[in-house]
């Protein structure tokens, strides 16, 4: 199939299911015509992830960013357990972001600029000129400019930045906003 020479060994990818409330990050362990293996991620058990069940995932690459959908084709619960990703369809955007994004998990808070409303929310990927968050609440458009955006990055660091919200999509139990950043704090220390 086109497009499996992009899912090598050790390639990091961003897996959705259903039943699932947010992407899985997992890692490429290998590839076989148009089948490829990961490591069974933990919320695949927490949420009886089976067999013949529709999955997706996203790689994101310097110049390109692949969705592609299939099934679960096998879950080999022996070590090393893997589970079998049968690709159905591979679709190739070309990456126009001007600065690489990286594939995170770090909880933020997310406060409006008209208030001090605070709201829980998960960066999903995060680059010099823009990020992704998921979140459960719903974010007007009348909010959707100079958003503040706190997440802890080490033990005691915190990285703050404004942004905008530049694209919006409701993925049924979460919402999912793609921003603009337009200014990096200095590095800041917990309040």
């Amino acid at each position: 199939m086109e497009n499996m020479e992009y899912l090598k060994r050790g390639t990091v990818i961003s897996v959705s299911h259903a039943a699932i409330g947010e992407p899985v990050l997992t890692v490429v362990q290998k590839t076989e015509e148009n089948n490829f293996y990961f490591k069974l991620p933990m919320e695949f058990l927490k949420r009886n992830v089976f067999k013949g069940d529709s999955i997706n995932a996203q790689v994101f690459g310097d110049e390109y960013e692949l969705v592609i959908d299939g099934i679960i084709s096998d879950v080999d619960f022996q070590y090393p357990n893997y589970v079998q990703f049968c690709v159905d369809k591979i679709q190739k955007y070309r990456n126009k972001r001007e600065f690489r994004r990286y594939m995170v998990n770090m909880m933020a808070n997310v406060t409006l600029a008209r208030n001090d409303y605070k709201i829980y929310s998960v960066v999903k990927n995060i680059g010099f000129s823009g990020a992704s968050i998921v979140l459960k609440d719903e974010i007007s458009e009348e909010d959707s400019k100079k958003l503040r955006i706190i997440t802890q990055v080490g033990e005691k660091d915190y990285l703050e930045f404004s942004a905008d919200i530049v694209r919006a999509e409701s993925k049924g139990l979460y919402n999912e906003y793609g921003l603009s950043i337009i200014h990096i704090s200095e590095p800041t220390r917990p309040y």
